[in-house]
């Protein structure tokens, strides 16, 4: 069952954010993303969705929110 885990970040992160994304997709070809108003990440279930939200605010800002969806 696919997950995706939707960031919500304030503008001033957009930059980072897709750069990190970027850069994370070019080292692991199966991390999937798209970029809209939000940044939305792909995961193969809500457990990995989950920790790629969590990595993300402890990596890159703890101004970043995600919601993880099914």
């Amino acid at each position: 069952m696919m997950a995706r885990t939707i960031l919500k970040f304030p503008e001033d992160l957009r930059k980072k954010v897709e750069k990190v994304c970027e850069d994370i997709r070019k080292r692991d070809s199966s991390f999937a993303y798209e970029v809209d108003d939000n940044v939305i990440i792909f995961s193969d279930n809500k457990k990995q969705a989950f920790a790629r939200g969590m990595w993300f605010r402890k990596n890159v800002s703890m101004r970043i929110k995600f919601e993880v969806v099914e």
